[in-house]
């Protein structure tokens, strides 16, 4: 199996918060996620809003620095190498980030933006970047009519075309899609699909999808990432998620997902309560004030990602610790009750 293209070891980002005159105290944003990507490799990031997925996607490209923790691009560490040693990473690692309105210079005609990466990164100068860009631009499906418009000229769809285009100017090699297709119509969403399917074969990307559309992440992802509270709760292949979940926070996240699945082996899990604040995390496993299945130990006994299969690792002792995969057949005896 060929190396990964990016690690990530015990990744931690706490962001301080003052409470008082003399206190503070941090918001666990990340705590402890390790993490491989392969080449050519599409790894979905899911979980409920606050989960840490966006932390997470921003500090694999160092635009957020870890509070402890390592980053390792082909073996070298960039959360250790200062801004200017970066900068010569920084053509292989890009993002498309969620809002394209922001993400965009308004200043900016859409022929700028993503001339902008190519001029910076010596990549092309004068007609050669215009014509690159020209390209670019055409690829994403966009004419030379949208080239000379600004950001408020164009759609959110469009905008958004314009910030894949910017990120694929460089040719990277790894790519971060922040939810890209969230603010935008669902008709859009499927173009825009396609399109990063497309382009993903093209330019064999490897790339971190963030999403908390499970319908999306079915269709575009090789291997799913599941976090809760900033932390990686079940990690495994596509079919191992969707068709066999163990966690019974992922049972609860494939239970939300619309529509009639009468294969479904399990009864509906729906969570009850509120996800606890990151700035007072619970103690032990940080799913057990909302685990219908937690015991004693739950409360005070650390979990840790474990393999259960090859490929699949899940952070629950219930399940590590019963042959039978105990979470998912006690969901299942929930269901003939």
């Amino acid at each position: 199996m060929p190396e990964p293209v990016l690690v990530v070891e015990h990744l931690v980002k706490h962001y301080p918060v003052r409470t008082g005159w003399f206190r503070r105290q941090y918001v666990h944003a990340v705590d402890g996620v390790s993490l491989e990507v392969h080449p050519g490799e599409t790894l979905a990031l899911v979980g409920e809003s606050g989960s840490g997925k966006s932390t997470l996607g921003r500090m694999l490209l160092v635009l957020e620095r870890p509070t402890a923790g390592r980053i390792l691009y082909k073996g070298q560490d960039l959360s250790r190498l200062r801004e200017r040693e970066l900068r010569s990473y920084r053509k292989s690692l890009q993002m498309v980030f969620q809002d394209p309105m922001d993400a965009l210079n308004p200043r900016m005609t859409a022929l700028e933006t993503v001339m902008e990466p190519l001029v910076l990164h010596g990549i092309a100068e004068g007609k050669a970047a215009r014509d690159r860009a020209l390209e670019l631009l055409e690829q994403v499906g966009l004419t030379r009519e949208h080239a000379g418009r600004y950001p408020h000229q164009l759609s959110g769809g469009q905008q958004q075309r314009v910030g894949i285009a910017r990120a694929l100017a460089t040719e990277p090699e790894f790519v971060v899609f922040d939810e890209p297709t969230s603010a935008l119509d669902v008709s859009v969403q499927a173009q825009l699909l396609n399109l990063i399917r497309r382009l993903r074969a093209e330019y064999r990307l490897s790339s971190v999808f963030i999403s908390h559309d499970l319908a999306v992440v079915s269709h575009l992802a090789d291997r799913v990432a599941v976090m809760y509270l900033g932390q990686v709760v079940e990690l495994g292949s596509r079919q191992q998620i969707f068709e066999n979940p163990q966690h019974p926070y992922t049972v609860s996240l494939m239970s939300s997902i619309p529509g009639d699945r009468p294969l479904m082996p399990w009864k509906p899990l729906v969570l009850e309560g509120e996800v606890p604040s990151p700035l007072n995390p619970p103690s032990g496993c940080r799913f057990h004030t909302r685990c219908p299945f937690a015991d004693v130990s739950c409360h005070v006994r650390a979990q840790k990602l474990e393999p259960i299969e090859p490929g699949h690792f899940v952070a629950c002792h219930r399940v590590i610790e019963r042959g039978d995969y105990g979470v998912l057949e006690a969901a299942k005896e929930r269901r003939k009750a």
